[in-house]
């Protein structure tokens, strides 16, 4: 793949979404750097190269000692969990044997409401209910046999039959870019299908669960056994962040796209797709993943008419796909926090194009963003046209928590100088007044 200045890029040959056994698709991975609204294209051309492997590699203890530019992780071919990641320089790993393991916790069948049946006192809560003191279960690495049954060998496979059923533990992607290895986890009837995919030059790394879940009145959550001593937890809030300490049980925290734990000088920073709260203990983070109470459930007596003695449909079950991403370093930066989470939750749009032979010139693709901010601690959060005026709402978030004096430039040749305060969420008001940038500063309503 090549760009428009015939720079070649990088590339890794990736499984194709679908499950045909030819080369009718090719999907490839490609690491690029985009900036805001920026059209990218590469062109794509074929050419002899090294020849796949025949096989990738099997996940033996020495393979799964994965090394990144700054990170050194290994995971334990025996569990399928992480026993260590230590950053480049350091000494101690960062967390406990064990980590990231999918627990359950016995719920409430209630859809407003979690926490632990066995400690209520009556059979009704309203918003609050006890904290779990203990996990319930845990899942474990699937044997050969439940792995098989996950992913059964098709019927019209034939050959070597113990060569083609899937394992628990395998690596399905080993490149110049990236390694993924694949998990499975089996509890009961509830079965979690891992990625972990691991950046060789980037430092990604990243869980992917496909959960098939079953369990019914569960809360499910990753945990992370800590390796050092947490003196809190930040994580995102509207417009804002909040802090909190460690507690004796496990309390629940809400939180949007982002969460960390700070603690003798280390940090763990996690971005997700759609975990919403989390639990920080003396010894571990756990970040909720999904819980399965009766739909709509609120206060069931025995006895009644409607609800006794029938099915009751419930949340999150079946199929779903969740990502965490993870950041290790000394300090906690919300800027890079929040900027992962951005990244991970508006993944760009990427268009298949053929263009037409014989074509000349130049493509009149996007290279810049026409909105842009001096300083890289204040967030565009928002864009739109002013509900009353010919006008353009822009919406600022500081998230350095320092302030900042910074230029507001509107396609390269208007510019204005602004402030905001430590967390201000400003909001502007932009008008073009006979050829010159207006900005004024206005309330989130824009003055109604």
């Amino acid at each position: 793949l090549r760009d428009q200045k015939g720079k070649l890029h990088p590339t890794q040959r990736i499984k194709v979404e679908n499950n045909l056994g030819n080369n009718w698709r090719v999907r490839l991975a490609v690491p690029v750097d985009l900036q805001p609204f920026e059209i990218f294209r590469l062109d794509a051309s074929f050419s002899e190269g090294k020849k796949a492997p025949a096989a990738f590699p099997d996940p033996t203890e020495n393979r799964l000692k994965i090394k990144t530019k700054n990170l050194s992780i290994r995971i334990n071919p025996k569990t399928g969990l992480v026993d260590s990641i230590t950053t480049k320089g350091g000494r101690k790993s960062l967390v406990k044997k064990g980590a990231f393991q999918p627990i359950i916790f016995n719920d409430l069948d209630h859809s407003w409401t979690s926490g632990d049946p066995s400690q209520m006192t009556t059979s009704f809560a309203w918003a609050d209910a006890p904290r779990w003191k203990k996990v319930d279960a845990r899942f474990k690495l699937a044997s050969k046999v439940e792995a098989q049954e996950l992913s059964p060998l098709p019927i019209d496979k034939w050959g070597d039959e113990k060569g083609n059923h899937a394992l628990p533990v395998r690596i399905i992607e080993d490149g110049d870019i990236r390694i993924v290895v694949e998990v499975m986890f089996v509890l009961e009837h509830s079965a979690i299908i891992r990625h972990y995919i691991i950046g060789k030059k980037d430092d990604l790394f990243e869980i992917r669960d496909r959960v098939l879940m079953n369990h019914k009145d569960k809360m499910l959550k990753v945990e992370i056994p800590l390796a050092f001593k947490p003196d809190k937890s930040i994580s995102e809030a509207l417009y804002s962040a909040v802090e909190r300490e460690p507690t004796k049980d496990y309390t629940e925290h809400p939180n949007q796209r982002w969460v960390a734990v700070t603690g003798e000088g280390n940090c763990i920073t996690t971005v997700n797709t759609g975990s919403f709260a989390h639990n920080i203990t003396g010894k571990s983070l756990c970040l909720n993943v999904m819980r399965t109470p009766a739909y709509s459930s609120f206060g069931m007596p025995n006895g009644n008419l409607w609800t006794d003695k029938r099915f009751a449909p419930r949340h999150d079950q079946g199929e779903h796909e969740v990502r965490y991403q993870f950041m290790f370093s000394k300090r906690f930066s919300e800027r890079q926090a929040s900027e992962a989470a951005q990244v991970l939750n508006t993944a760009p749009y990427f268009q298949i194009y053929y263009p037409q032979p014989g074509v000349k010139g130049k493509s009149p693709l996007m290279k810049n963003s026409p909105l842009n901010i001096s300083s890289n601690t204040v967030q565009i959060v928002a864009v739109k046209k002013a509900e009353k005026a010919n006008s353009l709402i822009v919406r600022l978030l500081e998230v350095g928590g320092k302030t900042q004096s910074f230029n507001l430039s509107l396609t390269g040749k208007r510019s204005a100088n602004l402030e905001i305060n430590p967390y201000e969420l400003k909001t502007l008001k932009i008008s073009k007044t006979k050829g010159k940038l207006s900005v004024s500063v206005c309330n989130a309503v824009e003055g109604f």
